[in-house]
């Protein structure tokens, strides 16, 4: 492996490896909110 291509992987993996956590932080944080349950109404109707 030459010194060029030693230089390039040490860019590239870093970068990657922040993609991938940047777009596992968007899905979960743009992810619609789940729909009650009839058990969870059930609850809410209870306390309300």
């Amino acid at each position: 492996m030459r010194h060029s291509h030693r230089k390039a992987h040490r860019l590239i993996w870093p970068l990657l490896a922040a993609a991938l956590l940047a777009g596992v932080t968007m899905a979960l944080i743009l992810r619609p909110p789940p729909e009650k349950t009839a058990l969870q109404a059930e609850v809410a109707e209870r306390l309300a």
